[in-house]
């Protein structure tokens, strides 16, 4: 499945909750928040909000995976649930002010409390469909996983683009909606390693080793030039990488 195919489907997935879990929401109005409006003003007032956590969602997550790509998915989709909640509350504050009906100071820790546990609810939807599967972890699961167009290539690297990952084979690269530690997860005990906080690398995709003054670089078969960082450069040499 590609890259396109993958966006689309998550898309699809977060308009159904959005529009699910907004419904649900001004039909019991917590904390009374939407009870003074009809119907449809309930349904425009959560959807909107939803929607709101729902773009933000989409700037936090990938803005996390830059700085914590191998975090743990449980620990990743926690602390996006917290941020998540602590930018929709002054959303919330201000329509509550703009339609008239202020939540007064002492009620906010609350409104937060209420907040968090949607984006909780929404990004805990989201961790148990995208959490890796705990099969045998000798690369064959992760292998499935590669685009049937790049899948009969020997494989070469694998580096993080937001929520995608970039497969590179010997028949080119394609992206798959994953991340990299649940991938790295996959692949234990497959003959590579990680290189960089964004880049796993297969020892057999590797062609060369270029040094450019205290640097490190891997060239793949491909052409890809792949940073090493200070930080995995030890563990590389120790496994004979470096010569």
């Amino acid at each position: 499945m590609t890259g396109r195919f993958w966006q689309n489907k998550i898309i699809h997935r977060d308009i159904i909750l959005v529009l699910f879990i907004g419904t649900v929401l001004a039909i019991i109005s917590p904390f009374g928040v939407t009870s003074h409006l009809p119907i449809i003003g309930g349904l425009v007032y959560w959807i909107g909000i939803l929607a709101w956590g729902w773009a933000v969602g989409k700037f936090v997550g990938p803005a996390m995976l830059r700085f914590l790509p191998a975090m743990a998915v449980g620990w990743f989709y926690l602390i996006v649930s917290v941020i998540m909640a602590l930018i929709i509350l002054p959303a919330i504050l201000i329509v509550q002010y703009v339609i008239d009906s202020p939540i007064a100071f002492q009620y906010w820790l609350n409104l937060y409390f209420m907040i968090w546990i949607i984006s909780l609810c929404i990004t805990g939807v989201s961790y148990l469909i995208e959490r890796p599967d705990k099969s045998p972890k000798d690369g064959s699961d992760f292998m499935l996983r590669i685009p049937a167009k790049i899948a009969d290539g020997t494989l070469y690297a694998i580096s993080s683009e937001d929520h995608y990952l970039r497969i590179q084979t010997e028949r080119g690269s394609d992206l798959i909606l994953m991340r990299l530690g649940d991938a790295m997860a996959e692949l234990d005990g497959y003959d590579g390693m990680q290189v960089h906080r964004s880049w796993w690398v297969a020892r057999q995709g590797v062609e060369k080793i270029e040094r450019e003054q205290n640097r490190v670089f891997l060239i793949l078969r491909d052409g890809t030039k792949v940073p090493v960082s200070r930080t995995f450069t030890p563990k590389i040499r120790a496994a004979g990488w470096l010569g």
